[in-house]
């Protein structure tokens, strides 16, 4: 659990392209996830959010978890979260977007990761088989607090709930996802 804070503490050190959230290509979707993760009673709230090319939001999904140990697995189980939601949506690009720029690279790796959380990681890479292209972006909070304030809401709520096409409350502004 160390070495997790002090990879997420470098994270902060490395540079980001994305600081505003910008909506995919035509023809894409956008995926954006981040969890809330609170270490003293080891729970985890997910979100994700998945828009279009115009920024129409497709789907909202929030669910709380339970025995997570560190920020980084939090961070990937919200990524596995937010693509065990997306086949629904009818697209072959997917563009996934995470806070965790240690998760991101994570993944991006696809095979001999020393994280260990490498199970969550290979459970992420056989879903992204069911997609022809998918990229993986790491992104600032703030082009991610749509995603962010529904894994807030999940510790509110408590359990899991979806909403497609429409919004779950006022609660996100989509041109600020």
């Amino acid at each position: 659990m160390k070495k997790d804070f002090i990879r997420l503490s470098l994270e902060l050190l490395q540079p980001v392209s994305n600081s505003v959230w910008k909506a995919p290509n035509i023809g894409s979707i956008k995926l954006n996830v981040d969890a809330a993760y609170y270490p003293a009673i080891r729970e985890t709230s997910l979100g994700m959010v998945v828009h279009d090319h115009p920024g129409e939001v497709h789907i909202y999904a929030i669910i709380k978890v339970e025995k997570i140990e560190s920020p980084l697995q939090a961070k990937l189980k919200a990524i596995l979260f937010g693509f065990k939601e997306a086949p629904s949506i009818q697209q072959p690009f997917f563009i996934v977007e995470s806070d965790s720029l240690l998760a991101v690279r994570e993944i991006k790796k696809k095979k001999d990761s020393f994280c260990e959380w490498e199970s969550i990681i290979l459970d992420i890479i056989k879903i992204l088989r069911e997609f022809s292209s998918c990229m993986f972006s790491h992104s600032r909070r703030s082009a991610n607090s749509c995603a962010h304030n529904m894994a807030r809401l999940a510790t509110v709520v408590g359990e899991y709930n979806v909403w497609r096409n429409s919004w779950p409350i006022l609660f996100c502004n989509p041109d600020n996802s």
